[in-house]
C-alpha cells in the first residue's frame, strides 16, 4: 500500500494507470520427494494468504477478483483487483491433489510448469539438477490431463507459458474451453526455449485464446554480435553446438554453464517499450488483435527501458497510441482478451454445475 523497492505496488500502479493484474502463487522446481512436495505446498499456501492480506489491508483499494463479473464490479468502483494465479503446479501435489486447496482460496488461473520438468507436464527449459534429461512425459503426463479436466470443470483458466511444444499441444487438446500463454514472446525475434513458436502461436490462437508477450529483455531483443561471439566463446569451452546438446551435460557442468550464461545474459543492453511493441505487432500480425496481449513478469526478471514498475504502464500504451492502434484495440491487448477466456472459462463450469454435472 506504500512506495516499496519491488516493481509493483498500489501507489506505482495508480500512477501507471494499471487496473489490475495477476498475482502469482509461484515456488521455484525441485527434485519431486515427498519432504519437497510438502515445503513446497506450504510456501504456496503462505504466498496465498499474502495475496490475500494485501486486500485485507487496503479493502478500500484492492480487492480479490474470482471471476469476470467481481473484475467489472471492483473496476467499477474505482479500485484495483488482483486475480490469483500458480505458476508451476509444484505445490498441488504428485497427484495434484491440492487444487481444491488453492480453487477455494481463489486460485483462477494455473501454469503447470516453471523451470524443470514436474509431475504435471514437460517444461521447456529442463534442470539437470533435477534429473531431468529432456522431456519426460512426451508432453502431458497422466496426471496433467487429468488436472485440465479438474480445471475446466472449475473455471480455471490453462496457462501454457513455459511449456515444451508437445506440452503446449497437448495442454490445448486437452482443454475444452481455450487457453492463454501468460507470459511469452517470440521466438521468431529471438531464439529461446521461452518463446513461442509462429506454429505454437496459432495454435493458441486456434484455440480462441490469448498470447501475453512479456516484458523481459532476454526474450525480446536479440544478443549483439559481441554477445554471440561470447555465447560461442562459452559453448566451445563446455564442447557443445547446440542446445539438444545441453542434455548430455552432468548435472554439475550444467549448473557451471547456465551460471555463465545467466551473466551473459544480465551484461547484454536491455530491450526497451519499443522492443516489446514490435513483438506485439508481429504477433498481432500473425495470429490476430483479439489473440494478443500484455504481461510483465514483474519482481521475478521483467522490467524493460520505459517500463522498469508499473508505474510506467502508460508508456506501453503511449507507444501502441504512436504505432496508430487504435482505443479498441489497446483496450483488448491490455485485458480484454484475456477478460473474454475467462468469461469462456466461466461460463463452461457454471454450465456443468448448472447441469449437475460436477458438484457445486
Amino acid at each position: 500500500g506504500e512506495e516499496t523497492a519491488g516493481q509493483i505496488d498500489l501507489p506505482k500502479m495508480d500512477r501507471g494507470g494499471l487496473t489490475g493484474a495477476a498475482f502469482a502463487v509461484f515456488v521455484f522446481q525441485d527434485k519431486r520427494t515427498p519432504a519437497n512436495y510438502a515445503r513446497v505446498h506450504q510456501q504456496g499456501l503462505v504466498k496465498l494468504k499474502a495475496i490475500h492480506r494485501m486486500a485485507e489491508f487496503y479493502p478500500s483499494r484492492i480487492e480479490i477478483a474470482t471471476s469476470p463479473a467481481d473484475i467489472r464490479r471492483i473496476h467499477a468502483a474505482g479500485k484495483h483487483f488482483a486475480v490469483i494465479s500458480m505458476l508451476n503446479g509444484f505445490p498441488l501435489g504428485p497427484l495434484a491433489e491440492n487444487l481444491d486447496v488453492y480453487f477455494q482460496g481463489g486460485l483462477r488461473q494455473i501454469g503447470l510448469t516453471h523451470a524443470g520438468n514436474n509431475a504435471l507436464a514437460d517444461s521447456s527449459r529442463p534442470q539437470a539438477k533435477h534429473g531431468d534429461s529432456g522431456p519426460e512425459h512426451g508432453g502431458l503426463s497422466e496426471v496433467g490431463r487429468q488436472l485440465i479436466q479438474a480445471m475446466n470443470e472449475r473455471g480455471i483458466i490453462v496457462d501454457v507459458s513455459q511449456l515444451t511444444p508437445a506440452a503446449l499441444a497437448g495442454a490445448i487438446k486437452e482443454s475444452k474451453m481455450p487457453v492463454v500463454a501468460s507470459h511469452s514472446a517470440v521466438m521468431a525475434i529471438v531464439e529461446s526455449p521461452r518463446n513461442l513458436s509462429d506454429a505454437d502461436m496459432r495454435r493458441v490462437a486456434d484455440s480462441g485464446g490469448v498470447v501475453h508477450i512479456v516484458a523481459f529483455s532476454a526474450y525480446l531483443r536479440p544478443m549483439t554480435e559481441e554477445a554471440e561471439v561470447e555465447l560461442a566463446e562459452i559453448r566451445r569451452s563446455f564442447g557443445i553446438e547446440t542446445d539438444s546438446e545441453l542434455e548430455g551435460l552432468d548435472s554439475e557442468t550444467r549448473q557451471r554453464y547456465d551460471t555463465q550464461m545467466l551473466g551473459l545474459l544480465r551484461r547484454a543492453p536491455r530491450a526497451a517499450v519499443a522492443d516489446l511493441v514490435d513483438a506485439i505487432d508481429y504477433a498481432v500480425n500473425l495470429i490476430g488483435i483479439e489473440h494478443v496481449g500484455i504481461a510483465t513478469d514483474f519482481n521475478h526478471g521483467g522490467g524493460l527501458i520505459g517500463w522498469k514498475d508499473a508505474s510506467e504502464a502508460h508508456n506501453v500504451t503511449a507507444e501502441l497510441m504512436r504505432r496508430g492502434y487504435s482505443d479498441a484495440d489497446i483496450a483488448r491487448l491490455w485485458g480484454e482478451n484475456w477478460l473474454r477466456v475467462f468469461q469462456a472459462v466461466t461460463d463452461y463450469a457454471d454450465r456443468l454445475r448448472t447441469a449437475g454435472a460436477i458438484s457445486p
